[in-house]
């Protein structure tokens, strides 16, 4: 029988073992891929091969198996089983990868259970979370990760000198960051501002914090937007004089901390002073840091595409064989920076390497149906300004897969399930007509 909106049963029953699921994974979602310079990064229980179980994958385990037996676990015809069915066509690639590699450990089969944690994430957060009161919850865990992050995560930051770049530092730190900067410029339609000031102030000083190029870029491409969404709403007025004076508070409040900038300028001037060296050195060599990393992963993610276009190298090989993974443009790596992760850097040429043709079939479909879901949100009729910066969000995660790897992470199954939840949420309780 096909489920549609109106034959979804409500979750009422356990509503407060409900609301501690959502703020325990929303809290804990800024520790499920911590960077080697925050303290927690050691926070990892190792298994066979090369791979973790990070604190956040045992709360995920608990919460996950917790919401089978206190909430109706359904899934919506439409967009939602679009979207499940590309995480299966996806899944399935990664089979046929292995089934057709040359080289390839029985372990990499483990690489496969990654998209089940997403599937199961998509399916129980969307249900979890179809109630108004879970998503505030989880509005709340996700504004308290953000506080821990920003204040003692700042302080840690201070008191080595840049030497730890957090608490929990790592990707959902800084997209977090980002996402609860474009809702707070969104409230300036009609928030006060001066608080809107203050709290976007905080935000900001921790983004530099964290020293991350990646966050002032998606930043940068959310503000388009936001500017964009203003100017058709009719605040830009409000928001342009938000962003002037934030400009302004944030600029003296970073003179007054001269550790977190002179640790961000450093990591920033880094790349681009070593690239220039390089590259008068030697055509085939650039940058230092993760640029000169990225462009020899992104080198060897499509030597592996060439020499095995159909079905890849196998999901899970690009780590693996790395080292023996033939060229396409020779870019040289300066250093062998072991400790480095070895992931390819880049969604896209990551799986054309490891799953090829077929694999990058089954991923633009994924893509599309993530554009589908935003486009449909902003056709409904209900705009509110967090599912607004999530809709930005989603767009940017998209958006970041071509240069960086943001498909298929937490931070993306979680938001991903937010706005599935709230257009679900609209259309079992549409609101009212005006």
């Amino acid at each position: 029988m096909t489920v549609t909106p109106n034959s979804i049963p409500a979750n009422n029953t356990y509503q407060l073992l409900q609301k501690i699921l959502c703020f325990c994974l929303a809290i804990t979602s800024f520790m499920a891929v911590p960077y080697s310079k925050s303290i927690a990064f050691d926070w990892f229980i190792q298994l066979p091969g090369s791979y973790k179980i990070s604190l956040f994958n045992l709360v995920e385990i608990i919460s996950f198996s917790t919401a089978f037996f206190i909430i109706r676990l359904r899934v919506l015809a439409g967009i939602e089983r679009r979207i499940l069915i590309a995480l299966l066509l996806v899944m399935a690639t990664r089979v046929i990868s292995l089934l057709f590699a040359k080289q390839y450990e029985s372990i990499q089969y483990f690489s496969i259970l990654r998209f089940a944690e997403v599937l199961l994430g998509l399916i129980i957060l969307t249900n979890l979370l179809q109630s108004k009161a879970n998503r505030n919850i989880f509005i709340a865990g996700l504004a308290c990760g953000l506080l821990i992050e920003c204040f003692l995560g700042l302080n840690m930051v201070i008191q080595t000198g840049g030497h730890l770049r957090g608490i929990f530092f790592g990707i959902p730190s800084y997209q977090m960051m980002v996402l609860f900067i474009l809702f707070l410029f969104l409230l300036t339609k009609s928030q006060n501002l001066i608080i809107l000031i203050f709290a976007i102030n905080i935000l900001l000083t921790g983004i530099m914090a964290t020293q991350t190029r990646a966050a002032l870029i998606q930043l940068a491409v959310g503000m388009i937007v936001v500017i964009i969404i203003a100017y058709k709403q009719g605040f830009f007025k409000r928001f342009a004089i938000t962003l002037v004076v934030v400009t302004i508070v944030h600029s003296i409040t970073l003179y007054s901390m001269q550790s977190v900038i002179s640790a961000a300028k450093e990591r920033f001037e880094d790349a681009i002073k070593e690239g220039k060296i390089h590259l008068e050195e030697d055509e085939h060599s650039v940058g230092g840091g993760t640029i000169q990393y990225r462009l020899y992963l992104w080198d060897k993610s499509i030597g592996a595409f060439l020499s095995h276009p159909v079905t890849g190298i196998g999901s899970g090989s690009f780590p693996r064989q790395l080292d023996s993974l033939p060229q396409k443009f020779g870019v040289q790596l300066e250093r062998n920076d072991k400790n480095l992760p070895l992931s390819t850097h880049n969604t896209f040429l990551g799986v054309l390497a490891e799953t090829g043709i077929v694999g990058i079939t089954a991923y633009f479909f994924w893509l599309s149906c993530i554009i589908i879901l935003i486009i449909k949100y902003y056709r409904s009729s209900s705009h509110r300004s967090f599912e607004t910066a999530v809709a930005i969000m989603l767009g940017i995660f998209i958006f970041s897969d071509f240069w960086s790897q943001q498909s298929f992470l937490p931070n993306m199954t979680y938001l991903t399930a937010y706005l599935l939840a709230s257009l679900r949420s609209e259309n079992y309780n549409p609101l009212p007509s005006s």
